[in-house]
């Protein structure tokens, strides 16, 4: 904080040097006002995480490390004790949550990819906590990831597509050539073939491949095809691989065009950015012409990496501009510039690489000063305001400022002329400090022999030598099996650049690991055409409340009412935990809220909350728990994550083969043949006309508990292989009653819920429903309201009977009197609720089961341990993540030693250190260690 309040104090001495005699300082410092302001009410934090490598298979363990920053400072968060993390597959589906206590900006754990919770596919990991949901999820911390399958896929796929124009028709050609593991080719086998765009199938073929493994298809795209996706099915083994079809139509680039400061303006020199991407969401290359109306060569382009660039052009009044660029095949294509406003103000900034000053130059029109009298130079870093001056353009049309680089601190720094309080231009720009901290990392030896003690120290001071305490993570893995990328998101491009922008950055962390002119040139190429202002001045002038809450721990709170809903004050509240046992109590306030905190560790919160009269009695009083619910998961836009297996690399696919050779050792040392004992799930409680746990599928308490806040919809989609909507009766079937209507089905068995032995049917679903409702859908839109109002949290069991074997006893109950022989029969579910009164009463007055996202405490990573000269017999030691260690803390002198052994064959190992000291210095470091010869 010394160091923001050192950046302060030249603001005033800059302001009334500079435009005292023009303007009013008392407006500059109602700005500044402003901004201190919503910065102290609303505190950012930032999200940065470690994970110990880029590349998973099933049934491997991600372990990772967060960091918690207060966004002004890079100190740890004094908002959030809790973070929460959710992780999402390719349709946005969320397929587990996570709750981690975060104490002085830190936490770490692990997550076992299990074949339970994850298939192969692309997935997404989102962190937030519930106080960053003020500011939108454009602030969450996203990190796309790929989990490789691995015995049940044992092809491996080189794709080359090429897109044909046919009669106006675009079509793809896809060229395929399918191996084993071993890269033996799949040769003269039978597959089946089929292609998707969306859930539209537009392929179906038969083909065998040549003995060459190869395959040739040809398929036609629709308009405006959405993800393409080929599924190939080998019929003999029945191993299908599914593979997305990337094409990249040139003519299909989208190209904008970004004017420095916002807008081009008549007469004054024009700075644009621009940015190409192609229908892959990945930056291409281009290069071309700006035109005007004459087509007339007015300035030229092109991109200097990722698709982006920038260019100088001078704009005219009442002129309209367009880029030409010409295609490989010599097609062009035009895209317009935006319009040319007639008066205006520009902002140009120039970032030199090797000077410690920036350059401003103002410009504005004629008689722009004249209608906006109150004009000043604001420049924020962090949300700090660092600079500020009044602009005056009574003399010269043109303003030229030299502002120092050490005001400002590291990172974006965004400079915004103002008209009072209204912005009318801004721009961003990347500050890169001077190193003023030396981080190190050395190694004992040069080489080692596998089975090694390997020793690392750490070293972490200021250019005076003087150690930091550092908080830093590490993680070692195996070159041959898992691929490292010096361009990836590491913890100094996230914090500092890629959570202040909008949208996917290809490779930020090429911006960092390259310290010269041309990264310094691109980046701000970056900032030019996808920086943005997230915390708007909007915001800063006409501040709201926030609409969540922090969360320094884990708490309990509710509110206890009455059943006209009004507050019950003084009631006693009690709080019972079975694991780990537990009692607590407490009155409710004059709001008739209750709180309870300053719980002990727990993994699965579930609590049993009562109240009770003075007397000690339960009353009939309804209790609601407040819940963080978390936000809808909308993944941002990113290019397609290829499957392992397709045009993959020699790193990936050793990677699936150790695996395979580790699940194959696992196996083989199991000496005695396993005995399975399977325990009849039984329901407490349960209206089972079999009797309790009689049914095809059994659902228990134990399910229950951990499966959390899904819905009975949500369980029974997961749960219940065969469940969907569909028509009853079945097409093909006919009654002179009943007509085909759409139904939740069981094997094309109309559903029946039945819920605490009470037919929702009978006496719950009316008979005439909504009238906005099409009378064909009321009933299973009654149904479904009754399957989308409980939760797990609401059920103590769950029992489906669908076979002639359990649903004869309710169809004699229920349909006695209907021709099931004519073909209409039923699937019942039948559902025991806690409360156990029925339909019409989720839970039991005065009671409140509540059961909060589980916590996520970590596990020690585990790493081996040798003797030295050991040549004992053991099992291969084939770990792709060799070390990994969440919580290294530099000692007073700067420096931290960790160990580990190497493992058992010769490899390249990438060593990777992150970190900070908590008071705005961040660090990341790699090394290579070579392991020769074998154990």
């Amino acid at each position: 904080m010394r160091l923001i309040h050192k950046i302060i104090l030249p603001v005033f001495i800059c302001w009334y040097t500079t435009g005292a005699a023009q303007r009013p300082p008392s407006v500059f410092v109602t700005i500044q006002s402003a901004v201190d302001s919503a910065r102290e009410q609303m505190p950012r934090e930032k999200i940065f995480i470690q994970f110990d490598k880029s590349t998973y298979t099933i049934g491997d363990t991600a372990w990772f490390k967060t960091y918690l920053f207060d966004a002004a400072y890079l100190t740890p968060s004094a908002q959030s004790g809790i973070l929460y993390v959710d992780i999402a597959n390719d349709e946005n589906k969320v397929v587990a949550q996570y709750r981690l206590p975060v104490a002085a900006g830190v936490t770490w754990g692990n997550i076992a990819l299990s074949r339970d919770n994850f298939k192969e596919g692309n997935y997404t990991l989102r962190a937030y906590t519930n106080w960053l949901r003020n500011f939108g999820d454009d602030y969450f911390f996203f990190h796309h990831f790929y989990i490789a399958g691995t015995a049940e896929n044992s092809l491996l796929v080189n794709m080359q597509t090429q897109v044909l124009t046919v009669s106006n028709n675009d079509s793809i050609r896809a060229l395929l050539k399918f191996s084993h593991l071993n890269k033996q080719p799949l040769a003269a086998e039978p597959l089946e073939l089929s292609v998707a765009t969306g859930k539209k199938t537009i392929l179906k073929a038969g083909i065998t491949t040549t003995k060459g493994g190869i395959a040739d298809i040809n398929f036609t795209l629709p308009a405006n095809p959405q993800q393409v996706m080929l599924t190939a099915l080998e019929k003999n083994t029945g191993n299908k691989v599914v593979l997305p079809v990337v094409f990249n139509r040139p003519e299909n680039t989208d190209l904008q065009f970004m004017p420095e400061g916002g807008y081009l303006v008549a007469g004054l020199p024009a700075h644009v950015g621009f940015k190409a991407i192609g229908e892959d969401g990945i930056g291409k290359n281009v290069k071309g012409i700006i035109i005007n109306s004459e087509k007339k060569q007015v300035a030229s382009f092109q991109s200097l990496r990722k698709g982006m660039g920038c260019f100088d052009m001078l704009p005219a009044a009442n002129e309209h501009y367009s880029a030409v660029v010409t295609l490989p095949n010599g097609q062009e294509l035009h895209f317009p510039l935006p319009a040319v406003k007639q008066t205006g103000i520009t902002l140009h900034v120039e970032n030199s690489y090797h000077s410690d000053s920036l350059r401003l130059t103002i410009a504005v029109t004629p008689g722009f000063e004249d209608n906006v009298p109150n004009l000043w130079l604001v420049a924020r870093s962090r949300n700090v305001i660092c600079y500020g001056a009044g602009l005056n353009f009574k003399i010269n049309n043109t303003i030229t400022k030299k502002i120092p680089k050490t005001l400002f601190a590291e990172g974006i720094a965004e400079f915004s002329i103002l008209n009072g309080f209204n912005p009318l231009s801004q721009r961003l720009a990347f500050i890169a400090a001077k190193d003023s901290v030396l981080f190190n990392i050395s190694t004992d030896s040069l080489s080692y022999a596998p089975g090694d003690s390997i020793a690392v120290l750490l070293s972490f001071t200021d250019n005076n030598g003087a150690g930091i305490n550092g908080n830093l993570s590490i993680a070692v893995t195996d070159d041959t099996q898992v691929k490292s990328d010096s361009a990836g998101q590491n913890i100094i491009s996230q914090i500092l650049l890629s959570s202040d922008l909008k949208g996917y950055i290809e490779d930020p962390g090429f911006y960092f690991y390259n310290h010269d002119s041309i990264a310094g040139e691109a980046l701000d190429n970056l900032l030019l055409t996808q920086g943005w202002i997230g915390y708007s001045w909007d915001k800063i002038f006409q501040p709201v409340a926030p609409s969540y809450e922090a969360e320094h721990e884990f708490m309990v709170k509710g509110r206890v009412s009455n059943v006209l809903n009004k507050k019950i004050a003084g009631a006693h509240i009690g709080l019972i935990s079975q694991k780990p046992v537990m009692f607590k109590d407490t009155i409710t306030d004059a709001a008739g809220r209750f709180i309870f905190h300053r719980f002990p560790l727990i993994d699965t919160p579930v609590f049993f909350i009562q109240a009770r009269n003075k007397q000690g009695k339960s009353f009939n009083a309804g209790i609601t728990v407040d819940d963080v619910k978390p936000p809808e998961f909308i993944s941002p836009k990113v290019p397609v994550i290829m499957p392992w297996y397709v045009n993959i690399d020699s790193t990936t696919i050793t990677l699936a083969q150790v695996k395979q050779e580790i699940d194959k050792k696992l196996l083989e040392g199991m000496t005695l043949a396993p005995v399975i004992v399977v325990a009849k799930k039984k329901v407490d409680g349960s209206f089972n006309l079999n009797g309790s746990g009689n049914a095809d599928i059994v659902l228990d308490e134990a399910d229950m508990e951990k499966t959390g806040k899904k819905t009975l919809l949500d369980l029974l989609q997961e749960k219940l292989p065969g469940f969907h909507e569909g028509l009853f009766p079945p097409l093909g079937i006919t009654h002179d009653i009943f007509a085909s209507r759409p139904e939740y089905l069981i094997q094309e068995k109309q559903v029946v819920l039945v819920i605490d032995g009470i037919n929702v049917d009978n006496d719950y679903i009316p008979f005439e429903g909504d009238p906005a409702i099409e009378p064909r859908n009321r009933h299973m839109q009654f149904l479904k309201a009754y399957l989308d109002y409980y939760t797990a949290e609401d059920i103590k069991g769950i029992e489906i009977s669908y076979s002639s074997k359990y649903n004869a006893a309710y169809n004699i109950r229920y349909h006695k009197d209907d021709n099931v022989a004519a073909g209409f029969t039923w699937a019942y579910i039948e559902v025991t609720t806690r409360g156990g009164k029925g339909p019409y009463m989720k839970i039991t007055p005065g009671t409140y089961l509540y059961k909060s996202t589980p916590f996520s405490w970590p596990a020690k990573f585990y790493s081996p341990h040798y003797a030295v000269k050991d040549t004992s017999d053991h099992s291969a030691d084939l770990r792709s993540t060799i070390y990994w260690a969440p919580n290294i803390i530099t000692d007073s002198s700067g420096k931290a030693t960790v160990s580990f052994y190497a493992a058992d064959r010769a490899a390249t190992y990438t060593l990777i250190v992150e970190g900070t000291d908590f008071n705005g210095n961040l660090v990341v470091r790699a090394k290579k260690i070579i392991i020769k010869g074998k154990r």
